[in-house]
């Protein structure tokens, strides 16, 4: 629990590795940085492998999320409908979290707010499409990663962007 200066103590912490989660947070809400003994925490993991004791665990949030939204496409430029459909909008293609993944509305739109400021790529996937094909393995997707815009967020960014479909095909090609 958070106390009224915005302090917190955790107690008998157990060794190991942590992320970092600030909950409930406002849909325009991120956790912006997280330091342990003043030294910041890559994406928010804090190690305490060796344990915790003593230590002074520093996070800040902020209200200045960016957001995306629009429509996914097919391939004829009309809007997806009737598909089991993601927007996938990933930092890095070996990293693939829940908050990655955005559901396709049965309309073919989509919308995710609360997304922290930084450079991502973004592309639309019908999961039935590319069932069996092996182009996700494990946590990997690489080879469609690679096929994403890239796109870049700065606190407060509204982005409406339409996305065509990837197409089987074009997650193999190699240009």
């Amino acid at each position: 629990f958070v106390d009224a200066s915005g302090g917190f103590k955790l107690l008998n912490v157990a060794a190991g590795k942590y992320t970092a989660v600030v909950k409930p947070l406002p849909d325009n809400g991120y956790v912006k940085t997280v330091q342990v003994d003043g030294v910041t925490a890559a994406e928010g993991v804090v190690d305490f492998t060796r344990g915790a004791r003593g230590s002074r665990l520093k996070i800040v949030a902020s209200t200045g999320a960016a957001q995306m939204s629009g429509k996914v496409l097919d391939k004829d430029g009309q809007a997806l409908a009737g598909s089991i459909a993601f927007v996938w909008l990933m930092a890095d293609s070996k990293e693939l979290k829940e908050e990655s993944m955005i559901p396709v509305e049965p309309d073919g739109s989509y919308s995710r707010k609360g997304i922290r400021p930084g450079k991502y790529r973004v592309f639309a996937m019908d999961l039935m499409h590319f069932a069996g094909l092996g182009t996700i393995r494990g946590n990997d997707l690489s080879d469609v990663f690679a096929r994403g815009e890239e796109v870049e967020f700065k606190e407060g960014d509204k982005l409406t962007k339409d996305i065509k479909i990837l197409e089987k095909e074009a997650a193999h090609d190699k240009k």
